[in-house]
């Protein structure tokens, strides 16, 4: 047998024992167990990439200090452009990049094929961390390492509902998953995206980290 054939047989057999790590930790978190309490009035975020519920939790007591304006380092968008009409079908993928003007809209979206066997240096936990993501199974970030890096707060509102969709994530790509573009294609009249940014060290806004205004755009779906 081969060395890859091994470490697929050992991932393979790892998944049933990981899966039920992650049912118990998200168990804890609803249980009143160790987990965070989602942060007051920002339980409808989603979490995308590898953030935590304690960067929201920086990034949102971060926005009571006020907002930056920076353009060198604010959330530009990509895709929607102002007064787009967007195809209901297929889900489509909003993109921004930071600083500087508007660029090209990106390639549509293909997901990243899923490998199981680790390169050289690569820890199986990252395996299977992307094992479990293209399963769409969610971890509890909460219990993993705290998060470093730029995040990105997108607020998509209409008129009767400022919340229509909130996200926070580390990627500069969001593609809604079927049950969230529900929500965009049941909406009533236009629908404005919004993005602020912040740099977090350890789950904290660095100091002139943020938050940053980024920009808006106003577009509709298609029926």
């Amino acid at each position: 047998m081969t060395n890859q054939r091994r470490v697929l047989m050992r991932l393979l057999l790892t998944v049933p024992f990981a899966a039920a790590a992650l049912v118990a930790c998200g168990s804890d978190e609803t249980t009143g167990g160790d987990g965070p309490t989602p942060t007051p009035g920002y339980e409808d975020v989603e979490l995308y990439g590898e953030v935590t519920d304690e960067a929201l939790a920086a990034f949102t007591a971060a926005l009571g200090a006020g907002i930056t304006e920076d353009a060198t380092r604010a959330a530009v968008l990509d895709v929607p452009t102002e007064g787009q009409v967007i195809p209901s079908d297929p889900v489509p993928q909003f993109a921004w990049h930071f600083g500087g003007t508007s660029e090209l809209a990106p390639e549509p979206f293909d997901a990243l094929p899923l490998r199981f066997a680790p390169s050289r240096g690569e820890a199986p936990s990252r395996v299977l961390g992307a094992f479990f993501g293209a399963l769409g199974v969610r971890s509890a970030h909460a219990h993993g390492a705290p998060f470093n890096g730029r995040a990105t707060f997108l607020t998509f509102a209409t008129a009767d509902n400022p919340k229509l969709v909130r996200i926070f994530t580390s990627q500069t790509v969001f593609q809604p998953s079927v049950q969230t573009w529900a929500k965009f294609t049941a909406a009533t009249g236009p629908i404005t995206v919004t993005l602020l940014s912040a740099d977090l060290e350890q789950n904290r806004v660095i100091l002139d980290g943020g938050p940053i205004q980024g920009g808006s755009a106003t577009f509709t779906v298609a029926p």
